[in-house]
């Protein structure tokens, strides 16, 4: 059993954006997996408003603006929404994995790059344009502004990043043109659509802790039944007949500190006694649980203190060997729960 999901109502801006860690590390990492899973998913959408919208630019201004320029920056538009598209469908495919908090920080950069390249039209074009023109662009601008706060809403720091780029330089250049009331206006509708993506992402992130929650209760049920299959609880992995570790889950492994790649093959009792490992001088449940190990026991409730990043920590162990099953397997199913220090 491990510590229950974040409750949404600590679902903050500073984590939604991605700036600082939330109150469960490993659960947020996993709702992080889903913030970045959504966003994958947009993409695509996010790409054809974004050119449909340049398209629509360029025949407004096909009869106001040089071709030279028009062309120019049509490409630097293409660029920048082709390269956001390829970072997007470049992250995990899965929202059931985790992601670090420098993955979702860096999604600021995709949004800033699009709304650069979307800020060019009221900077460049628009002081030289008619007043029809102006409106047709600023239509455009608006759908644009709205798509990119749906499409990435999952992605709180890259939609504030780009309505807040792309907004403040539609009300200043409506300012230096006089039209105070209109900049303002710009100023408004910004801010509306950053709580409406501010809303939509802590939604999501309910939802994500809501499922989560449920995972979690269903892996104490199967716990305490002692169902230790592969989809039982999530703290579950598996020792070979040299008592490696083998099938880790990534939660046990993030719980252990370690990499959930690179935990597999590790010396299942290496892996609890941490830096004791290299002095020898291991804690007498390690003792307890090596000899339960060799001799194929099981065993419930082994209490035990594990060493994570300079922290010491009491963990609860349960195993039931698969040779209770299977005489022929030379595996052994494991859960652990966490107790606080005697």
């Amino acid at each position: 059993m491990s510590q229950t999901p974040t409750p949404p109502a600590a679902a903050d801006l500073g984590s939604l954006l991605g700036l600082r860690e939330g109150a469960d590390a490993a659960e947020w990492g996993r709702i992080r997996a889903a913030q970045l899973f959504a966003g994958r998913r947009l993409a695509l959408l996010l790409l054809a408003v974004s050119l449909a919208g340049g398209a629509a630019i360029v025949v407004l201004l096909r009869d106001l603006v040089a071709p030279w320029q028009l062309a120019s920056w049509g490409a630097i538009l293409t660029a920048a929404s082709l390269g956001v598209t390829f970072r997007r469908l470049r992250t995990h495919h899965r929202q059931d994995g985790y992601a670090p908090l420098s993955d979702v920080r860096n999604t600021a950069i995709e949004g800033i790059a699009l709304a650069a390249a979307w800020a060019v039209v009221p900077i460049w074009f628009c002081p030289h344009l008619p007043g029809g023109a102006t409106a047709g662009i600023g239509l455009v601008l608006a759908v644009i502004m709205t798509a990119g706060a749906f499409a990435m809403a999952p992605l709180v720091l890259a939609t504030i990043g780009f309505l807040a780029t792309l907004g403040s330089t539609v009300a200043v250049q409506l300012a230096l043109e006089g039209r105070i009331g209109a900049g303002i206006g710009a100023v408004v509708f910004t801010l509306l659509l950053a709580l409406i993506c501010v809303s939509r992402a802590r939604t999501l992130v309910v939802l994500r802790a809501a499922e989560l929650a449920l995972e979690e209760r269903d892996q104490t049920v199967s716990l305490l039944l002692r169902e230790f299959e592969e989809t039982a609880a999530d703290w579950l992995w598996e020792t070979d007949a040299a008592r490696r570790v083998v099938k880790a889950s990534p939660r046990f492994a993030v719980a252990c500190g370690l990499d959930p790649v690179s935990i597999n093959g590790m010396a299942f009792l290496q892996v609890l006694a941490g830096p004791a490992w290299e002095s020898g001088e291991f804690a007498p449940g390690l003792r307890t649980l090596a000899d339960k190990l060799k001799a194929r026991d099981s065993f419930r409730d082994l209490r035990l203190p594990v060493t994570i990043d300079g922290e010491e920590r009491w963990w609860e162990l349960s195993a039931s060997p698969a040779s209770t099953r299977s005489p022929a397997s030379p595996t052994a199913s494991t859960s652990t729960r966490r107790s606080p220090a005697p």
